[in-house]
């Protein structure tokens, strides 16, 4: 005989985007039944839901704990999940736009500090990353100190620009052949650098340019994504010039920022400056 097993999930647009539910205040929820798939996204919402649910339930709740798209892949996946489905949801790196931010190697550096701030790591974490945080300050320093010519640079096994530019150790990153151990030749202290720091450093000095770029983004895109959006229940049959089935839209999914809304299917881009209107009108009368 066959045994079929059907799976059930809620809209996960009905979420916030601490994982509680819209309609029922103080359930959150996680994994499967909010449209994903896999042990690894289950777990990552188990995560956030977990910790969102203890932070509510203190006599003084703090903010929610919320991860933006450009500071971790669990922020990236709720944002999405929050957007809607129409099949099972994976987490693939693809999704992301600051893919060159959200790497393995900094990721103690970019979610440490985040998670101290609600308790949720020990001191000796904390101190852990103190110590990284200083060895890679004081390699960058020693990357920036020593600056050769390409001459110089080709004796050492590299394959720089020949233009006659001298370059840092820090730039000479970004030309073929460059290596720690073949930069560390020109700059012996930095064989002291730990390797977990030497790591974090090839790759920032390897796509610096690239890196800067998405910071800029992630900046000016901040300015303005974070702005809320109005609270649920919000009509926007009150917002002139949206179409018909943009107000649909909204009124179903009710994003809690502009950056949610930005990203919502079915949204046109030309549309945001009326949802930007807004938000920054209701900003003001919240002042």
């Amino acid at each position: 005989s066959r045994v079929f097993i059907e799976y059930d999930y809620i809209d996960p647009t009905q979420l916030r985007p601490t994982l509680e539910t819209r309609l029922i205040p103080g359930l959150y929820l996680a994994g499967q039944i909010n449209g994903s798939t896999g042990y690894e996204e289950a777990g990552a919402q188990g995560l956030m839901a977990g910790l969102n649910a203890s932070l509510a339930s203190r006599a003084n709740p703090p903010p929610p704990f919320i991860l933006g798209r450009d500071e971790a892949y669990i922020g990236v996946m709720i944002d999405d999940l929050l957007r809607g489905v129409t099949e099972p949801y994976r987490m693939f790196t693809s999704r992301a736009e600051y893919r060159l931010l959200l790497r393995t190697d900094n990721a103690d550096l970019r979610l440490t500090k985040r998670a101290a701030e609600i308790g949720a790591v020990c001191s000796e974490r904390l101190a852990q990353l103190d110590k990284k945080t200083s060895e890679l300050a004081r390699g960058r320093a020693l990357l920036h100190s020593v600056a050769l010519s390409p001459h110089e640079w080709l004796e050492l096994g590299m394959q720089p620009c020949m233009d006659g530019v001298r370059r840092t150790a820090w730039q000479i990153f970004g030309h073929k052949g460059a290596t720690w151990d073949l930069v560390t030749r020109a700059c012996p202290p930095l064989a002291s650098i730990r390797a977990d720091a030497a790591e974090v450093l090839s790759i920032e000095a390897t796509y610096a340019e690239f890196i800067d770029v998405q910071v800029r983004e992630v900046e000016m895109f901040r300015r303005e994504e974070l702005l809320p959006m109005p609270p649920h229940p919000f009509d926007y049959f009150q917002v002139p010039s949206l179409a018909h089935e943009e107000v649909e839209i909204l009124n179903r999914t009710q994003p809690s920022t502009l950056g949610a809304a930005s990203r919502t299917p079915g949204v046109r881009p030309g549309s945001l400056i009326y949802l930007l209107k807004l938000a920054k009108r209701r900003q003001q009368e919240g002042r």
